[in-house]
């Protein structure tokens, strides 16, 4: 496994811009949760885009099953990240939905590239 380093900085500036993005829109309900929403965005879109397009694998079987799961991720990920930035929902309620479901990406990211044999 291996992170080419352009498409690692591009994952990054996608993840600060999509951030900011949750940022703005969550702006008209409290500072707090506007913060939570921007950092929580970035760091999701961060987590899942990175595996998408800077990471590769030795077998081609493999890489192809990461960018699938990675791209559902991201697809989960920014529609319920742009949810609770619109909605305004409560910030322990967003931080357990949205460390749960980035637990669970990283665990699912990591047993596919232990596997040896696809």
């Amino acid at each position: 496994m291996r992170l080419k380093t352009f498409p690692t900085f591009l994952s990054i500036i996608v993840s600060v811009i999509l951030g900011y993005l949750g940022y703005t829109i969550a702006e008209s309900d409290s500072d707090a949760g506007a913060w939570a929403a921007g950092i929580g965005t970035g760091v999701c879109v961060l987590l899942t885009v990175l595996p998408l397009i800077a990471m590769r694998l030795e077998v081609d079987k493999q890489s192809v099953n990461m960018k699938a799961w990675s791209f559902a991720a991201f697809a989960v990920m920014l529609a319920l990240n742009l949810c609770f930035a619109i909605f305004g929902v409560a910030e322990p309620y967003y931080a357990l939905t949205v460390g749960l479901l980035l637990c669970i990406h990283l665990y699912v990211v990591w047993k596919l590239a232990e596997i040896k044999d696809v």
